[in-house]
């Protein structure tokens, strides 16, 4: 079965107010399913030093604001090459949730609802090519790339 789900990419300025470096808010969406066809969008972070970057899938958040077909729970994992950066199945799940939602409301995202299963990551990353992967199963493809954003 696949499902509509929602990626959302904000790089956010280390130290200072949203959007100081560029790109603000940009998203995407589509349908996805699982392993191979889990939705991927590859990004680059530019310049010689590490950005703050906050990735989010919505699947239940779709669904309360009307988007039918959207999926009930999400897997969102963050990629370099072939390897796994870090991984998330419930957006306030961690101990960063509270960074997570004021991040959100910084870069103007929707919110999500407390215990959602929607997923987010925030995190500092070096300048490089990276891919987000967000399957309704948690087996997003590791291999090829994904659309640039």
């Amino acid at each position: 079965m696949r499902a509509l789900l929602w990626i959302g990419l904000a790089s956010l300025a280390i130290g200072s107010s949203a959007g100081a470096n560029g790109l603000v808010n940009l998203s995407a969406r589509g349908v996805a399913g699982p392993g191979s066809d889990a939705l991927t969008a590859g990004f680059v972070v530019a310049g010689d030093a590490p950005k703050r970057v906050l990735v989010r899938g919505a699947g239940p958040a779709l669904a309360s604001l009307g988007v039918a077909d959207a999926l009930a729970q999400v897997r969102l994992e963050i990629f370099r090459d072939a390897t796994a950066l870090a991984a998330n199945t419930g957006w306030d799940t961690g101990s960063d949730a509270n960074a997570l939602a004021q991040a959100a409301r910084a870069a103007g995202a929707f919110d999500f609802a407390a215990a959602s299963k929607d997923a987010a990551l925030l995190l500092v990353l070096e300048p490089g090519s990276y891919r987000a992967g967000s399957s309704r199963d948690g087996q997003c493809r590791r291999g090829g790339a994904g659309g640039n954003l």
